[in-house]
């Protein structure tokens, strides 16, 4: 055993304990998104992009691939060497950068809170005032989202209030489902602002090697349109572009769970809105944004799913929804692209000394080969069908 182990050495400049360690074993996107945050936070993102930018180097993969159909926008993308952000509302899982929330949870914290701002909490019980011990029972009872989570018969919120509010006036009736109705709009209020939270994304798909690519025909399928589209391959090295930190602090690995990302309650309830009616996001509830933004759902793992996420901090470096992305290594033709298509994408490569691959459907196994596609092919205005 001392043997094998002084043979095998880490690649790794850091520790293993260190989340920028390839060997790390936990989730480094969890705790880069922690570290990057709260420095953002503290000292601005201009300073956080800079300090963290090559905190990732041990575990971004050389390249990844992102499928396009074919469409005036991804030709045009193509022929601009630009990539389209997105907003995650457009995404078709509609669990897509979902945050979640205890709704009946919060609406309870707000309700405890404003009772007590209105004074009506008095040291004895009157009709037109909760008791300390009447206002105790409320603090203390289950809110509904964790009665669904711990099973039935445990005392609720409204289960104490049901009991409560017989012995008090129709006024403190009103006062309390006023209430109720206030908390849930301010919730409502404040998750839909996460869930649209300023933030633009760029999907790719992370495999080992073309390999891997001949094989996920299922996504040649979904996102290059049944195969009549084409996947490039691009390159992570990024060190010739002016907006290399920004890219390499924005590209995270999706994580896939049975359970979505959810807002504390009591971390949302602080939150206020500014003059323009926008949500003040604190740094707890931006990394809760950020989590959501590249957790989705186990059944999606076939996508090997890396995101480049830009914030609304980083917005300046967007010409409309697009940025400069000029590394591209290879194009892979569908194997049911159409010709001129082809040509068109063919032409661009070969002017740019990019490889072009033509995909076709193998005759033993459910994969695709790759064949390489020749300037000497495109004058013959041959190629593979």
């Amino acid at each position: 055993m001392e043997r094998y182990s002084s043979l095998w050495q880490s690649k790794s400049a850091f520790p293993s304990r260190d989340f920028r360690s390839c060997d790390y074993k936990g989730s480094w996107q969890k705790q880069f998104l922690n570290g990057y945050i709260d420095e953002g936070f503290l000292n601005g993102f201009p300073k956080a992009t800079e300090k963290y930018a090559n905190y990732k180097d041990e575990h971004l993969p050389e390249h990844l691939y992102k499928f396009f159909p074919v469409t005036t926008y991804s030709l045009i993308g193509l022929q601009n060497q630009s990539l389209f952000l997105s907003t995650p509302g457009n995404f078709n899982d509609t669990f897509d950068s979902y945050t979640g929330v205890a709704e009946y949870t919060y609406i309870k914290t707000y309700m405890l809170q404003e009772l007590k701002k209105r004074h009506l909490i008095a040291a004895d019980s009157t009709q037109d005032h909760l008791s300390k011990e009447e206002y105790l029972r409320l603090s203390c009872s289950n809110s509904e989202d964790l009665v669904r989570h711990l099973g039935a018969g445990r005392r609720t919120f409204f289960n104490e209030w049901h009991d409560i509010k017989e012995a008090k006036s129709k006024k403190l009736q009103m006062i309390f489902y006023d209430l109720l109705a206030e908390g849930r709009t301010e919730c409502n209020q404040k998750i839909h602002a996460i869930r649209t939270a300023p933030v633009r994304v760029a999907c790719f798909s992370n495999f080992g090697d073309d390999e891997e690519l001949t094989k996920n025909t299922t996504m040649w399928s979904h996102y290059a349109d049944n195969h009549k589209g084409f996947c490039i391959q691009y390159s992570l090295n990024f060190l010739d572009s002016p907006i290399k930190n920004v890219l390499k602090c924005g590209l995270y690995k999706v994580i896939y769970s049975a359970k979505i990302s959810k807002a504390s309650p009591r971390e949302l309830i602080k939150l206020g809105f500014d003059g323009d009616n926008e949500l003040k996001i604190n740094s707890l509830l931006a990394k809760t944004i950020y989590r959501a933004l590249i957790t989705k759902s186990r059944f999606w793992n076939y996508e090997n799913e890396w995101r480049l996420i830009i914030g609304k901090h980083d917005f300046g470096i967007l010409k409309g929804d697009s940025i400069s992305f000029p590394f591209i290594n290879a194009i892979y033709l569908g194997c049911h692209i159409e010709d001129v298509v082809k040509r068109h994408i063919a032409e661009f490569a070969f002017a740019n000394n990019i490889s072009v691959y033509q995909a076709r459907k193998n005759s033993e196994r459910f994969e695709l080969d790759l064949i390489p596609f020749t300037s000497e092919d495109l004058e013959r205005d041959e190629g593979f069908p």
